[in-house]
């Protein structure tokens, strides 16, 4: 940290600068810009010494000059000293998403294991050595520690900045990495994921960004849905079913073929998630009248209130008429009976929704009596 000199100047290695009192100097902007745009190497060292000034608005230009820096090794030093920024800074960061999505992703990939192309393997050798247990997760060497820091720093990165564009080499991780690591990529996953939901849900009107950016993600988790038999995290089928929309051609063949290996994991998804993504998505399959049979299945299977209230809702009394076909085609609810314990806790107009559904569906009618 430099000294305060006599005047309000600041001492710092390659001279004095004014201080900023409780207005920002025009010339210290000025000289900001110059330092951002110098080719001399002293300058980012002027700048990175300047992250240490006490004085807010030194340091806040400081770090906006850094990262106008095109310096990915700039970048990485940044990245090691977010904990040190305040709230101020960290805004700055959220308005270059990009300078760390390089960061993060850079050490998301540094955790993966090697191309074995490169070790003179075909790939039936790679075959024979992971039916001999050789290349399997448990068997690869541990991660060293700095980089497990910072393979934690950058889930934590991901999660507060809302780093979406970071999500391919997340998933990546989650799927490859070292086993002490892929439960936290695969739980970043899914938290960036409610992130997103949340947003599409705050959204008055889904914008083009949006819209692109849903089906990127959306895209990233259609292939990791699809390599479950080799990873196995559940997580991600979760975050997959959040974005995912009811004609997506990924999910209904899972859906369709109950032999594939996530059909059975996904259902059960399906039927426990209480997301607001994974309801909706159930919901929306109300509107096709050709839905896969495995999701009508899982609506007449839930009995939770939160589901069962969020659906009597939104079908009123009677059903909207775009359900009429798709609810002629359920002929079991595990709460159509009398004296199920779900009926004690949904309110009038909920109760009301229920007794539509229950007419609108092909139940035994004795039994809806």
């Amino acid at each position: 940290m430099w000294p305060l000199g006599q005047g309000g100047w600041l001492n710092s290695p390659y001279g004095l600068f004014e201080a900023p009192s409780f207005t920002m100097h025009k010339g210290l902007e000025t000289t900001f810009q110059y330092l951002t745009r110098t080719d001399n190497p002293a300058a980012v060292e002027l700048l990175e010494a300047a992250l240490d000034c006490p004085y807010g608005p030194v340091r806040e230009l400081a770090l906006t000059a850094l990262l106008a820096r095109p310096n990915r090794a700039i970048h990485r030093r940044l990245f090691g000293r977010l904990a040190e920024f305040d709230s101020a800074c960290k805004a700055i960061f959220a308005k270059r998403p990009d300078r760390l999505t390089t960061v993060v992703g850079e050490i998301f990939a540094q955790v993966r294991p090697k191309s074995t192309k490169h070790h003179g393997r075909t790939t039936g050798q790679k075959k024979q050595r992971e039916a001999c247990g050789e290349e399997s997760p448990a068997n690869r060497p541990p991660v060293d520690g700095k980089l497990q820091k910072d393979f934690v720093r950058a889930c934590e990165a991901v999660r507060e900045f809302r780093l979406y564009d970071a999500l391919p080499s997340l998933v990546e991780a989650a799927q490859n990495a070292h086993p002490s690591l892929t439960a936290l990529a695969a739980g970043t996953v899914l938290e960036i994921m409610k992130a997103f939901y949340a947003e599409l849900s705050a959204a008055k009107k889904c914008s083009k960004d949006l819209k692109t950016l849903r089906t990127r993600l959306t895209e990233v988790l259609q292939s990791a849905a699809c390599a479950y038999k080799r990873h196995g995290r559940k997580e991600l089928l979760e975050a997959f079913l959040m974005v995912a929309k009811p004609q997506d051609v990924v999910l209904r063949r899972i859906l369709h073929d109950r032999k594939e290996s996530a059909h059975e994991p996904l259902v059960r998804m399906l039927t426990e998630s209480d997301e607001g993504g994974v309801i909706r998505l159930l919901l929306a399959f109300l509107e096709d009248p050709q839905t896969p049979q495995a999701a009508l299945e899982v609506i007449g299977r839930r009995t939770d209130v939160r589901f069962v209230q969020i659906w009597a809702e939104h079908a009123g009394y009677p059903p909207p008429e775009v359900w009429k076909e798709t609810l002629g085609r359920i002929r079991y609810l595990a709460w159509a009976e009398a004296g199920h314990p779900l009926w004690a806790q949904l309110d009038g107009p909920s109760q009301a929704g229920c007794i539509g559904l229950l007419l609108g569906c092909k139940i035994e009618r004795s039994r809806v009596f």
